[in-house]
């Protein structure tokens, strides 16, 4: 069972993930609930978790965030463990190999839970996400097959440039109608913001986030 520091599971989280595993998933990952009393902690969150938005369907995804996730010990061994040289993007690089290895995981909206982050400010929202920028383009580099194998897109030049239009797109999804950020509209703006500090991370990529080898190849604990 995997919780993060700053989560606050609810009641009947474990029981939902026993169900789900007890069905046959062995990588289980839950809902993420968002407090709305601070504004940038709500952007922050929504931003980054919509995907794992309590109202979002059951089902299968290509990767899961580790705050709130299931594994069974035979996926972790066929896996290998989690590259503890990522300090950003580990969770989806490492859930992106158990489902190259046969374990692909699966979303459970039942299994719900509280995350209530320290980035209460813009500027610990900003420097999250540029953080995450700089990582996550390595590992988007590592698995082609789910983020595609546009390298052009990575150019650092091009990310900047683009920044705008890319991060306008990215906002816009999350709040068509029926979509999460369609509960919070005021939050739009502080989300447009996050998508732009990511481009301009992922415009300055930390090098070792681009190595292959600790992704391609179980090792052991």
């Amino acid at each position: 069972m995997f919780v993060d520091a700053d989560c606050v599971p609810e009641p009947g989280w474990l029981a939902a993930h026993l169900r789900r595993q007890a069905a046959g998933q062995t990588v289980v990952g839950g809902a993420v609930l968002y407090d709305a009393d601070n504004y940038w902690m709500l952007s922050d969150n929504l931003s980054m978790f919509h995907a794992c938005d309590a109202a979002q369907p059951a089902g299968p995804r290509d990767f899961l965030p580790t705050l709130n996730l299931s594994v069974r010990r035979a996926a972790w061994d066929a896996a290998g463990p989690i590259d503890p040289d990522l300090p950003r993007g580990e969770d989806v690089d490492w859930t992106i190999r158990l489902a190259r290895a046969g374990h692909r995981p699966y979303f459970d909206p039942a299994a719900r839970l509280w995350h209530r982050p320290v980035r209460a400010t813009a500027r610990a929202m900003w420097d999250h996400w540029y953080e995450s920028g700089r990582w996550m383009t390595g590992v988007r580099q590592r698995h082609p097959e789910v983020f595609g194998g546009r390298a052009w897109v990575y150019h650092p030049w091009l990310l900047r440039l683009l920044s705008p239009a890319i991060a306008a797109v990215a906002t816009a999804r999350l709040y068509a109608p029926g979509r999460p950020g369609a509960r919070h509209p005021l939050t739009l703006p502080a989300v447009y913001a996050t998508k732009i500090a990511w481009c301009w991370g992922a415009a300055r990529p930390a090098r070792s986030a681009s190595r292959t080898a600790r992704a391609s190849a179980p090792r052991a604990p």
